[in-house]
């Protein structure tokens, strides 16, 4: 699995949001998740919220069992499973959460979007950009 950590994404505004991208080592094409939030792509769900870890070891140990669970943060899936099964995987801090800057209001979650699937499709086809219409 290929890792890149917190790439800046700027935005019109001048802040930058940070992401990490999880992608399978063999070149091609592959079906992008995104995730977006505040709690942080970098913090273990182990270190952040011990009592969903110790519900997950309790309960449903063959999750854990399925990775390493080094990069499994709280509400956001596993890249290890993920890429596994061919994905690729972008896990994005809202802004002012962790490395990203600046607030926002939910309406600039169209904006990010674009932005973030312009970048996963040039990094499968650097020559398409994502149409205009897409998010319309």
């Amino acid at each position: 699995m290929l890792i890149e950590h917190n790439i800046a994404v700027p935005m019109r505004d001048g802040a930058e949001l940070r992401c990490n991208v999880f992608r399978p080592e063999s070149p091609g094409r592959f079906p992008v998740v995104m995730t977006f939030g505040p709690y942080g792509k970098d913090v273990p769900l182990q270190q952040f919220m011990a009592e969903a870890w110790n519900t997950l070891n309790k309960h449903y140990p063959e999750i854990l069992a399925a990775s390493s669970c080094k990069h499994l943060v709280f509400e956001r899936p596993d890249p290890e499973v993920w890429v596994r099964d061919g994905f690729i995987l972008i896990n994005v801090d809202s802004r002012s959460r962790q490395s990203s800057t600046s607030g926002c209001s939910t309406r600039c979650w169209a904006a990010i979007a674009r932005r973030f699937l312009q970048r996963c499709n040039a990094l499968q086809r650097p020559s398409s950009p994502v149409p205009e219409d897409c998010f319309q």
